[in-house]
C-alpha cells in the first residue's frame, strides 16, 4: 500500500496527485495493463490518495514502481512527491485499512 494523507502532505500536494472521477477508471484500467497479475483498490477522497495492491499469482509491484505509477499517470516527477508517500506492506495495511474504513483515522470522526 502506498497513500498520502492530510497526516503527513499539504493539500497542495494532493490536489496534485487526486483522481477525478473518469480518472479512477482510466488509472485502474492502466494498472491493469501494467500489472496484470495484481489486483488493486484506489482510495481517493478530499484527505488521501491511496493504492491497495495484491497478488497470489506473482511478486508485488516494488514500492517505487507504485509512487511512479500514481505520479506518472498525473505527468508528475516521482522525485518530487517521494517524501509524502506512506509505505505499508503486510499486516500493517490491515490495521490501516481497517482504520481508515472505521473513520479512525479522519479529519473528522
Amino acid at each position: 500500500m502506498i497513500g498520502c494523507s492530510h497526516h503527513s502532505t499539504p493539500l497542495a500536494i494532493r490536489e496534485r496527485l487526486s483522481f477525478t472521477d473518469s480518472q479512477c477508471n482510466e488509472a485502474l484500467s492502466a494498472f491493469r495493463k501494467n500489472f496484470p497479475k495484481c489486483e488493486c483498490v484506489l482510495l481517493n477522497t478530499c484527505n488521501r490518495v491511496e493504492l491497495y495492491v495484491g497478488t497470489i499469482e506473482s511478486e508485488l509491484p516494488t514500492m517505487n514502481d507504485l509512487v511512479g505509477f500514481v505520479t506518472g499517470f498525473h505527468n508528475q516527477l516521482s522525485s518530487d512527491f517521494e517524501q509524502y508517500f506512506l509505505k505499508l506492506e503486510s499486516a500493517p495495511v490491515i490495521q490501516h485499512l481497517f482504520s481508515v474504513a472505521s473513520s479512525i483515522d479522519s479529519i473528522v470522526l
